[in-house]
């Protein structure tokens, strides 16, 4: 390898690492820019009649997902064994849903399909792009036999978390 060969290797590795020190910046305005947005949003829902984020007594949580390039909210609710987790600025798909796990059943969405369709998936049947966390039919298409338990949709609520990659995970 020549002296230039050299240069050019290590000329491209600075690029590089500048590319992902920027893109991890990026992501870090987009993460403050979705807690914002979150915070306007559960304020807007104290207002409303039937409340889904200003529900006194559940945890919530707004962060940035690079896997989806949206705004990610996860609301849990312990005592109704509800978990949740939305596209609340519907940036990647039609459907703000992601995520829902309570006693009639779980549904998952299946991001690779929905990437498939482009995001638009609203008029496109349930089982084609989401399944119950574990490749079996959603909550829409087959209610469970027993409910799923607290353990059983943190498990899965979990899951879904990690292949989400939130820049600000959960505690």
């Amino acid at each position: 390898m020549t002296r230039l060969d050299v240069i050019k290797v290590a000329a491209s590795l600075v690029i590089t690492l500048t590319a992902h020190v920027v893109l991890a910046e990026d992501r870090k305005k987009l993460d403050v820019l979705c807690k914002q947005e979150g915070a306007r949003v559960v304020l807007r829902d104290h207002d409303q009649q039937y409340r889904f984020w200003g529900t006194p007594g559940v945890d919530l949580h707004f962060s940035f997902s690079p896997v989806v390039g949206a705004c990610i909210g996860t609301r849990v609710d312990y005592i109704r064994n509800q978990w949740d987790i939305q596209d609340f600025t519907s940036t990647f798909s039609d459907i703000k849903f992601v995520f829902a796990c309570e006693k009639s059943g779980v549904s998952n969405m299946l991001l690779n399909t929905v990437r498939k369709y482009h995001g638009r998936i609203y008029a496109i049947p349930y089982n084609l792009w989401m399944d119950d966390g574990e490749g079996g039919p959603p909550k829409s298409n087959k209610e469970p036999s027993t409910p799923p338990t607290r353990e059983k949709c943190d498990a899965l609520f979990r899951r879904k978390l990690t292949e989400l990659r939130l820049v600000d995970p959960l505690p």
